[in-house]
């Protein structure tokens, strides 16, 4: 369909063929059927051979009309009406039969006749093919001309109607009768329907084929004729020879025997009582539309043809229907006055009818067209509340005697409102992130970033904020874009701008993409907590940030120290809590990625100084440096530690956790109170000297002692 459409285009405009319209489509087909219908009825007529001269003529003109031969056009088209009257008077018999027809009830029946339940109502039974086959031959014997035309898919209406209708059972007695000599109805040929003779002497179209023998009379040309014209079984009986024929598809079939006649009749016309309805529906419309195909495509052409000669020659004048948009001229007039106008439901196009020749309106379109809407002339609409702006149409294409635009005065419904004017910053932001190891920097508006916003006061009055956002997502070095802005309302809901002037549309972003560090933190103090008082640590969270700046500038980072004044411990007696803000702290060049990690929590733990005493048992201090030849010995128990330190920290500390060393170098054997060397954390603590008894004697007395303690206990005994 694609390819015929594009043919038929190109043809159109090659051989300026008229556009053809579903109206024209029509047209042609109404055409068609009149003329097919007026070459069957006037096809054996004298008619036929003053009709072929006439399609010559249309040729001529019609080749004329297709190249724009403008003599040839120009003389038929003022002998048209001439043409008409000669026509009318040279087919006057032959038009006042077709009125005659075309009066007639079963016109269009007999054009169109589908009676697919042929077969099951008129039965063509073995009787009747019995009795047929025994008057051909019973006839034969005695050389008895005949003519039988038994009717199968296709109806011989037409030619039923030339003769004398009988309507009678089919016997071989009645046809017998009907060709005997010198009856009143042996001249011309009989028609069968099913089981019945509906007709008699009818004439029948001779056949134009020169294979038919020349000793073959008009009886046997006739069998042959309505053979090539319809599906019929023709039947001859030879008036010379007493043979029979029959005639099938334009073919004769000379001398064929009973038996054979028999089955031929058989086999045609019993099929009709068998099979399944559709695909006899089917074969009977393929016969019906390929019966007098050479007229029906002649009658095509010719509905064609005389449509192109027509149209071009008569060019008549047609109205036809175009949609443009409209154009709203002086909106200044509304803006000055400070309204804003909007077309009633978004409709801003007008719909009208121009007439105008058929060439003129193929060559037209919508774009030939304009339509104004002048807001100067803006009437109000009492009782509707809204507004109308009449409009105007005119043509670019051709004036106005060429083309006529339909008088009715259209309108352009319009509702106007106050006119709203804002101004609003445009505030830059991002969508995204960067790529892993790298941080946003400052992002900016480069261009111009004040927004003026114009439109209804009913939008205009919802705008809180204007953002401008570029992506930066999986980037990793700076970013330029051009953006449009988007317009929110205070609950951060986008605002339609489809109704709003603004004096810049788009905006240029540039998004700084950084490196970034982990970086420690440190914090020291400033003063004296109070007496009796100790600062036991500093604790903060976050420990570590990560900040961002230039890859140059971070190398030169080590840790980020805050200065000693942020913490004044002077006089504390209790725990200092307090939130640091880092950000001036931070090193030129450099910010934090984590805007949360600015705050620092950071606590200062101050406890009291308190004092206690251990009972160490002696066993947990050694003597180092003992004299030769002399043995030390610890002379108590346990000793007394007094231990000095943070409350917490002496919480934690037991006897069991003090040790200490005593040492004897310079010592001699005697009695002495030795100062000791405490083992414990010395900056968690502080302990008071603790001197240690110890007795040293030397080695040999004591053995001599003890030989002599054993002598004596021996005399005693």
């Amino acid at each position: 369909m694609a390819t015929m459409g594009a043919f038929w285009e190109k043809a159109s405009i090659y051989l300026n063929l008229p556009k053809i319209t579903m109206t024209d489509v029509v047209e042609i087909l109404i055409i068609t059927f009149l003329f097919y219908y007026m070459l069957v009825w006037i096809k054996n007529t004298r008619a036929w051979v003053l009709l072929k001269g006439i399609m010559v003529i249309l040729l001529f003109v019609l080749v004329a009309a297709v190249f724009q031969m403008n003599t040839i056009i120009w003389i038929a088209k003022n002998t048209l009406s001439v043409a008409i009257t000669a026509i009318v008077i040279i087919f006057q018999p032959e038009i006042r039969k077709a009125l005659e027809n075309l009066g007639q009830k079963n016109f269009l029946t007999s054009f169109f006749t589908f009676d697919f339940s042929k077969g099951e109502i008129a039965k063509f039974t073995d009787k009747t093919i019995n009795e047929l086959v025994k008057a051909c031959y019973e006839m034969g014997k005695v050389k008895t001309g005949a003519l039988i035309v038994i009717e199968d898919e296709i109806v011989l209406s037409e030619y039923e109607r030339t003769g004398i209708a009988v309507d009678g059972i089919l016997t071989s007695q009645l046809l017998i009768n009907i060709f005997e000599k010198n009856t009143p109805l042996h001249d011309g040929a009989v028609i069968v329907r099913g089981d019945r003779v509906v007709s008699a002497t009818c004439y029948l179209p001779l056949t134009d084929s020169l294979s038919i023998s020349k000793d073959l009379g008009t009886r046997h040309r006739a069998a042959v004729g309505i053979s090539e014209v319809s599906d019929s079984l023709t039947i001859v009986v030879s008036e010379e020879t007493g043979k029979v024929s029959i005639a099938m598809g334009g073919e004769l079939y000379r001398n064929v025997d009973a038996e054979y006649l028999y089955s031929i009749a058989r086999r045609k016309f019993q099929k009709l009582n068998y099979g399944e309805g559709g695909l006899r529906m089917l074969k009977n419309l393929a016969k019906k539309l390929t019966n007098n195909l050479g007229l029906k495509v002649l009658a095509v052409l010719f509905a064609i043809a005389l449509w192109i000669v027509v149209v071009n020659i008569d060019d008549p004048v047609k109205p036809a229907q175009y949609t443009i948009s409209v154009t709203q001229d002086n909106m200044d007039y509304l803006t000055s006055n400070g309204k804003y106008s909007e077309t009633l439901g978004g409709k801003n196009t007008v719909t009208f009818t121009a007439s105008a020749k058929r060439s003129i309106l193929e060559k037209l379109s919508n774009t030939d067209f304009t339509a104004v809407a002048d807001m100067e002339k803006i009437e109000y609409v009492e009782g509707d509340g809204v507004c109308r702006v009449p409009i105007t149409i005119t043509c670019s294409k051709y004036n106005s005697n060429t083309v006529t635009i339909s008088s009715k005065q259209q309108y352009l419904d319009v509702t106007v409102e106050d006119l709203g004017n804002v101004q609003k910053k445009i505030t830059a932001s991002t969508e995204g992130t960067v790529m892993d190891g790298c941080a946003l920097g400052d992002v900016s508006i480069v261009t111009s970033n004040l927004l003026k916003i114009s439109g209804p006061s009913s939008v205009t009055s919802q705008i809180s904020t204007v953002v401008a956002t570029i992506n930066v997502d999986g980037m990793s070095s700076d970013v330029t874009d051009t953006v449009v802005p988007v317009l929110y309302d205070a609950d951060g809901n986008e605002i339609d701008a489809s109704k709003l002037k603004m004096n810049i549309n788009t905006v240029t972003i540039t998004a700084q993409i950084l490196n970034t560090k982990d970086v420690d933190l440190s914090f020291q103090t400033k003063g004296t907590v109070a007496s009796g008082y100790t600062l036991k640590e500093i604790t903060y969270s976050p420990k570590k940030v990560r900040i961002k700046g230039e890859t140059d500038v971070l190398n030169k980072v080590a840790k980020i120290a805050i200065p000693d004044d942020v913490l004044d411990m002077s006089g504390a007696t209790e725990d200092v809590e307090t939130t640091v803000d880092i950000t001036s702290y931070l090193p030129d060049g450099t910010s934090l990625v984590l805007a949360a990690d600015a705050k620092v929590e950071v606590k200062v733990k101050v406890e009291p100084i308190t004092t206690k005493t251990f009972e160490v048992d002696a066993s947990a201090f050694t003597l180092e440096n003992i004299p030769d030849a002399t043995k030390a010995k610890i002379t108590e128990d346990t000793i007394q530690v007094e231990v000095t330190g943070a409350e917490s920290d002496i919480k934690k500390l037991s006897a069991d956790d003090i040790t200490g060393t005593v040492n004897l170098q310079g010592y001699g054997n005697g009695e002495h109170n030795i100062a000791a060397d405490i083992d414990v954390d010395n900056e968690l603590y502080q302990v008071k000297t603790v001197r240690i008894p110890v007795k040293m004697t030397a080695e040999d007395t004591e053995i001599k002692s003890t030989e002599s303690s054993k002598k004596s206990a021996s005399k005693t005994k």
